[in-house]
């Protein structure tokens, strides 16, 4: 009875290698206790069964959630990953780590479709209802507390982004890339509520940072410093090199649609702010570049943003002229709001925002 009530406890905590080997023992080893609880024990036999099966399904859901997630750095559409969305309900499971899982796709899903309500109610729900729940892991509660921060800074909520980031990091084991995702995305909350100080606070604190993907972020984030430094909206120390920022960048230019689109648009704002000359040879390639690459829905705003800033010789650099000609492209950044997409590094700084700082600055140069 013991070993049988231990075998149980095992399957409850889904511990299922564990709880085949204490029951067989108790099926092959005590034979003649089998005998007089014959009913008992395929009462527990059939509750094992069951369990087995929530753990086949589970495993089937967490294959489908690790597919996904792979194939997101390609062409993964909205249609496909509900797709497998709907695979995975299909499974019909029951346990914890199922259900985890199940939440996960709705919240990549919800990012793929730019519906950041439905990332926030997923991520706050599966929070609750994880709490105080036997076999959780800590990234399960880092990846949607950090998830909920990126749907809070898209939603312009720095504050609550802030909180989230921070309760984030509580579960971010020390010197893992998911400790220095909190700090790239703290960076960025800084820059999307102006915090601009703060942000160079963190990118200097972090900018060296072992893995590759996130220092490439960072030196991306430098070219958006050195523009705000140049408006006056900060100090830097150093001197910011152009040529050794498209080095440190190289590996991230390759993500068409991703990082590179944050790369070019930095580059045309310190040429802006630098060198005119070297903006203007600038226009035709990022023009080429932007009727190429920028396709999809969720860089739409970006191809806005880079016509206007490619319309800047032509409204001889000038703020009046500027909004006149490029009027249909400033009403759409104001009518549809930021679009992240998978890939929160597109906007490092809301392109309204930076709208708005190369305007203020061309009027005060009249002036």
């Amino acid at each position: 009875m013991r070993l049988i009530k231990q075998a149980h406890r095992i399957a409850v905590e889904y511990d299922f290698v564990h709880l085949a080997s204490e029951l067989s023992s108790v099926l092959y080893y005590h034979y003649a206790f089998y005998e007089r609880n014959k009913r008992l024990a395929n009462g527990y036999a059939e509750q094992v069964d069951h369990y087995c099966e929530s753990y086949r399904n589970e495993k089937k859901a967490e294959y489908h959630l690790y597919q996904v997630i792979a194939d997101l750095d390609a062409t993964l559409k909205p249609l496909e990953i509900k797709q497998a969305l709907d695979s995975v309900i299909a499974l019909d499971g029951d346990s914890l780590r199922y259900q985890t899982c199940l939440k996960m796709l709705y919240v990549i899903y919800g990012f793929n479709i730019g519906d950041y309500r439905l990332v926030l109610d997923q991520c706050q729900s599966t929070i609750e209802f994880l709490v105080d729940k036997k076999g959780v892991y800590r990234s399960h509660y880092f990846f949607f507390y950090n998830n909920m921060a990126i749907a809070q800074i898209a939603l312009k909520r720095p504050s609550d982004a802030a909180q989230n980031l921070a309760l984030a990091s509580r579960y971010a084991h020390v010197r893992t890339i998911n400790e220095k995702l909190v700090f790239l995305y703290q960076t960025i909350n800084a820059l999307h509520a102006g915090q601009y100080d703060q942000a160079y606070a963190l990118y200097r604190a972090h900018r060296k940072c072992k893995f590759e993907r996130i220092r490439q972020q960072f030196a991306i984030i430098e070219a958006y410093l050195c523009f705000l430094a140049h408006l006056g909206y900060l100090q830097l120390e150093g001197k910011f090199r152009i040529g050794k920022y498209l080095n440190d960048t190289f590996k991230a230019q390759s993500d068409k649609c991703g990082s590179n689109i944050s790369i070019i648009i930095a580059e045309l704002l310190v040429y802006l702010a630098r060198n005119r000359g070297k903006f203007i040879d600038r226009i035709e390639a990022v023009n080429n570049y932007s009727y190429r690459h920028l396709k999809s829905e969720d860089t739409k705003r970006a191809k806005r943003f880079i016509k206007i800033l490619c319309l800047l010789p032509r409204a001889n650099f000038k703020a009046s002229a500027l909004r006149r000609i490029a009027a249909r492209q400033i009403r759409y950044l104001e009518a549809n709001p930021i679009s992240m997409g998978n890939n929160v590094s597109i906007e490092i700084i809301p392109f309204e925002d930076l709208l708005a700082m190369i305007l203020s600055k061309l009027e005060r140069r009249v002036a």
